[in-house]
Parts: structure tokens; sequence; C-alpha cells
């Protein structure tokens, strides 16, 4: 008789001889194979000021290809054995293909996961924006008018957001002179690591696979490494320059013309001569031409490989070792929901859609060069074994915890409203914020 996929989980999370699950996904462009897609991009810094695009692109790498094992875990060589080195371009990092994950199971919680996850919700209204000009309140409301989880929080529960929210309406969380359940939740917040497994697991679920940083903040400094990892990659990437115009439909637009904005109405002076900030461009009018420019890849392969580091889970203490593995197969069936559901798209960014054209899972033992294939099933079939998992730690004692709702202080209503009247300040100058 099979075991199920939940038994298969839990045996798999038991044996100490198994590093990791691992995945892996062969990707290509919704265009088809070889269309040219736009990796992500990053900010410049320091004093560069290039406006083209900043890829994650090394001209020499090297270049996978499939073994006798079926996964790609072998590396191309010349007939003198030596690596032979092509362009390689992240299509997607690991920091985003974690969030991506971990917001996935967040939103789906209700209606695909059907589990009332735990963690912090920082929320608030358009109710509480007040003064200023009727633009200026309108701008607030719209920026209030936010809800963001420790889920989807860059730094997790340990974020500056829920430091410096209320729990209470009068202090902030992290405030000497707060007391009662704020106190009581910063102590949660401040000690949850994985020396109490049990705290981490019922509070912050999503900290114990995605990791989490207490840097600050706190006398202890609490860390602990992901546990899942993904990354998404272009072997065999070559640069594709491309350029654009917009065009304006009612005709180009002199860029002596003085433009600028009374408020939210767009002005226009005659008798001023534009300069750069004040050219109808900025403004939208006009065309407005690029630069040619490397803005994507063609790439041989698009690999995705993903792993959930059984190594990590087990570096999180538990009562007994009987929670400890109902604990981390919850944990371990959350990891592989997350990477499932955050797959569904295919959409990554203007200019990259991919779909997936194989996928398999397997598991790396220790001392075992080849994966052992392990049979997922559908994202359905995930979330039924989580389900399952996660009453069966339930019945030992381990449940998750309602999530608690904190509410933006004062000090972040004049952080938000100063960037909002920096923008305002901004469109008022004529310049784009």
């Amino acid at each position: 008789m099979s075991l199920s996929l939940k038994d298969q989980i839990r045996s798999i999370v038991a044996d100490p001889s198994v590093a990791a699950i691992i995945a892996e996904t062969v990707l290509n462009p919704v265009s088809g194979p070889g269309a040219a897609i736009a990796p992500a991009t990053y900010a410049r810094t320091g004093n560069n000021k290039l406006k083209t695009p900043n890829f994650a692109f090394t001209e020499k790498a090297f270049v996978l290809k499939r073994s006798e094992s079926g996964w790609h875990d072998e590396i191309v060589r010349s007939e003198n054995g030596r690596p032979c080195l092509e362009g390689r371009v992240v299509i997607d990092s690991v920091a985003s293909q974690s969030g991506r994950a971990e917001s996935a199971l967040w939103e789906h919680r209700a209606d695909r996961l059907g589990i009332d996850l735990p963690g912090l919700v920082l929320s608030g209204t358009g109710e509480e924006a007040s003064g200023g000009s009727a633009s200026e309140l309108r701008e607030m409301e719209v920026a209030l008018q936010r809800e963001i989880s420790s889920w989807n929080a860059a730094h997790r529960q340990v974020d500056g957001w829920f430091r410096a929210a209320t729990l209470d309406g009068s202090h902030q969380l992290w405030e000497d002179s707060a007391s009662g359940e704020s106190v009581k939740l910063k102590n949660t917040i401040a000690s949850a690591n994985a020396e109490d497994g049990e705290a981490l697991y019922s509070m912050f679920a999503n900290a114990a696979i995605y990791g989490f940083w207490a840097s600050s903040g706190t006398a202890s400094r609490h860390k602990l490494p992901r546990a899942y990892s993904s990354e998404i990659v272009g072997f065999g990437a070559s640069p594709v320059k491309a350029a654009s115009t917009k065009l304006d439909p009612f005709g180009d637009a002199s860029n002596n013309t003085y433009v600028a904005s009374k408020g939210s109405e767009i002005v226009v002076d005659l008798k001023k001569k534009a300069d750069d900030k004040h050219k109808p461009s900025v403004f939208g009018f006009g065309q407005v031409p690029s630069d040619v420019a490397t803005r994507g890849f063609t790439c041989e392969l698009v690999l995705q490989q993903s792993s959930v580091s059984l190594g990590v889970l087990r570096q999180i203490k538990f009562a007994t070792e009987e929670r400890a593995i109902a604990a981390r197969t919850v944990l371990s069936l959350l990891a592989i929901a997350g990477r499932q559901l955050s797959s569904e798209s295919a959409f990554l960014r203007s200019g990259c859609a991919l779909v997936a054209s194989e996928e398999q899972w397997g598991v790396r033992r220790h001392l075992q060069p080849a994966p052992e294939p392990l049979n997922i099933g559908s994202t359905d079939e995930v979330i039924q074994a989580l389900r399952e998992s996660v009453d069966d730690a339930e019945a030992l004692g381990l449940a998750f915890e309602k999530p608690v709702v904190l509410h933006f202080s004062a000090a972040e209503k004049e952080l938000i409203k100063a960037r909002v009247d920096e923008a305002m300040a901004k469109l008022s100058e004529g310049s784009e914020s």
C-alpha cells in the first residue's frame, strides 16, 4: 500500500539521511523558446547615473545540462574536460522567489489553503487621514488604506513597521512605557528563535521557513537562515539590445515649451523657456525616445531550482521528537505549497512571462550522487496533505495562533505623511515623483 503524500513527507523529514527536498522546473518564454525575456533589474549604487537597466548578468559562468539521473546537475564541458563558460543571468533571485512564495501562501490562506495562518497584520484606514489641502487629504487616505502582514513585510515579524506600530492605540510596541498586552507581544516577537520552536511555529511559522534576523531593537540577536531557497536562472544567456519611442497621437510637442503643475492642474506658460524639469515630456506630452541598450536576454535554458533544507528545519527545537517531526512536516508542506501557488502565474514582470514545460521533485540524501524521485502531485493534493499535517500537529498541542492586528502609530502616520507631502511638492514643482 502506497503512502499518502503527508505520510511520505513525514517519513522524509524524520529520516536523518535526507538533506533536502528539491524541485527543478524547465521554463520557456510564453512567446516560445528563444524569445527575449526581461530579467530582474537592480538599482545602481553610489554615484552611478546610468539610466539603462542593471541586470545580474555574468558573462562567463558554468552551463548546466541534464545528466543520466534526469536532473540538470552536470556541467557542460569541452572535449578536453574544461567547463564551458557562457552567459548567465538571474531571472528571479532567491529573495524575490521567497517573497513570491510567502505572499502566495498568505494571499490564498482562505480561498485555497483553508488555514488561518499565524502572524502580525498592520492595518490602516483612510478615516485616519487628517490635515492639509483636499488633494493632500485624498492622497493620505489612499496611503493609509494599507494592510501589511509579517508574511509580506521585508523583515517578517521583526520589521520596523511592526515594532513602531501600536496594539493599544497609545504606545508603540517597542516603547519603554508600553504595558499589558503590548509588552507581552513585544516579548514574544523579541524572544522568537530556533531554541523555542513551539513559539516560533505557533506565531511566526513563515519565519521558520523563510528565515529572519532580529539584528536590532532587542538584547538578544536571533536569526535563522532560509529553509526554502529558490532561484530562476537563464543559462547560455545572450544580451538583446532594444529601444522604443513613446509616440504622441496629437503629434510632437516642442521641448522649448514651458509646462508646470499648479497643484493637480497642468499649466503652460509661453513666455518662459522650458528647463529639464519643465519640458512637455516630463508630463507625458510629445514623443519620449529611449536609448538603444540591453533590455533583455535570450537563453538556451531557463531553470528554476528550489530546495527545502531539512538541515535548517532540524535546527529548530521542540519539546519532543514527535512534536518536532509533526511541525517539520507542516513547515515542509507549507514551503512546497508556497512554491506551487507562486508558480501558477506565468507572469513575473513586464517582458517576462514564463511557462513550465517540465517539472520534477526529488529527495537529496547524504552520500548519494543523484536525487531520489518524489511524486508531489497537484497543488490541491499538496494542500490536502498540508491540512492533514496541521491537524496532526494540533492533536499534539501544536496549533497556529490567530493573527494579531496592529495599527499605525502616530510616528508611522507622520512618516507616511512626509512621503505624501514630498510627492505632492515635487508634483507642484513640475518634476516627476
